[in-house]
């Protein structure tokens, strides 16, 4: 799979342990991240740079439907 991230602000980083990722995001540079998703779920994610005000409220999730068995 792939997403395609940025940042409008400051640089910030995205982190989903149960999907092997931890990416900084730049302001304004789109970050590509390839990641295979081998098991159906939803995988917590944070922002992993202490990027200011409201850092602790950077959350959401990734919710995967069917597995992925091969990366482009």
């Amino acid at each position: 799979m792939e997403m395609v991230v940025t940042s409008t602000d400051v640089e910030h980083g995205i982190d989903v342990p149960g999907l092997g990722i931890n990416e900084p995001v730049q302001p304004e540079h789109p970050a590509v991240i390839r990641f295979l998703a081998q098991t159906p779920g939803t995988y917590p994610m944070r922002c992993s740079v202490l990027c200011g005000r409201g850092h602790n409220k950077m959350v959401g999730e990734i919710v995967i439907d069917a597995p992925v068995t091969s990366s482009r």
